[in-house]
């Protein structure tokens, strides 16, 4: 019967985003719509077990960056409508939902809700290790496929260059993400620049690898397995060429060498990683 149910809520989910649109008026319905605290908790509970059962079980990049953001906004309208109040200190769901997601700029305009957690305390103090090691290993990764494992003493500086845009709210401005993500998916690679293997951690190769790639629009992009984000240059040197992910929050960067080697640079011209050609 569980799986039935599960099904159900995964066709209905997926036909509410095929027609490239999250349905947020609807949503705001339903969730101004809840009148006491038992209905508040049970649309967590709903929404946990979409994390769970739905998101973690995707056919596809496409239906997995979908759904992750469908599910930041609903989270985000229920801070929008009730503050603080209908969240409660166990309450795992804002925290699986930055875990859960491969978009560095959903992450970026869902922090005033990480932000509303922390204010409200609880397992955000200690979830994947003490706050802020998870949320900001969520954006590390998200944008770089970088760990900030056991780099505590780079998150105070991190965390500041985290900026909040409050010219509207978070839902809205997931929604200019969600849009901006389905662009994305119908640019089609014209050229590949250059393959290396990742490296979450430094001198470690995963089985992975990403790419410099032209994209249909005549941009260039990183991109990683299905993934892209718009590369912008930044400088170009005599031997090497500086990149920038568009919209990236630290000031890291790559540097591309005219050879063909690319690094990872931080924000003090730190070198991060330096990659492996793949090819």
């Amino acid at each position: 019967m569980r799986n039935i149910y599960f099904t159900i809520l995964l066709i209905l989910i997926n036909t509410s985003l095929s027609y490239s649109q999250i349905p947020i008026e609807k949503y705001k319905a339903e969730i101004e719509a809840l009148k006491t605290e038992s209905e508040i908790d049970a649309y967590w509970k709903k929404l946990y077990d979409i994390d769970q059962n739905i998101l973690l079980n995707s056919r596809s990049t496409k239906e997995f960056d979908s759904t992750s953001i469908d599910q930041m906004i609903k989270t985000t309208i229920l801070f929008e409508t009730y503050e603080t109040s209908a969240y409660k200190q166990d309450n795992q769901l804002p925290i699986l939902n930055v875990g859960h997601n491969w978009n560095g700029e959903a992450i970026l305009a869902f922090w005033p809700i990480i932000l509303k957690c922390k204010e409200v305390g609880g397992i955000i103090e200690i979830f994947g290790g003490t706050y802020p090691a998870y949320e900001l290993e969520g954006i590390s990764l998200s944008f770089y496929r970088y760990s900030l494992f056991n780099q505590e003493s780079k998150y105070p500086s991190l965390l500041s260059k985290i900026k909040i845009d409050s010219s509207s709210n978070a839902s809205l401005n997931l929604m200019k993400v969600f849009e901006n993500q389905k662009r994305l998916q119908q640019l089609k690679p014209t050229k590949i620049i250059g393959k290396w293997f990742g490296q979450e951690i430094k001198n470690t190769n995963e089985d992975w690898s990403f790419e410099f790639v032209e994209m249909s629009d005549g941009n260039l992009y990183v991109k990683t397995k299905e993934r892209i984000q718009k590369l912008n240059l930044v400088e170009t040197k005599s031997e090497s060429k500086i990149y920038r992910i568009e919209n990236e929050p630290f000031g890291w960067h790559y540097e591309l060498k005219n050879n063909g080697f690319l690094i990872l640079i931080d924000e003090n011209n730190e070198v991060l990683i330096n990659y492996s050609k793949a090819g």
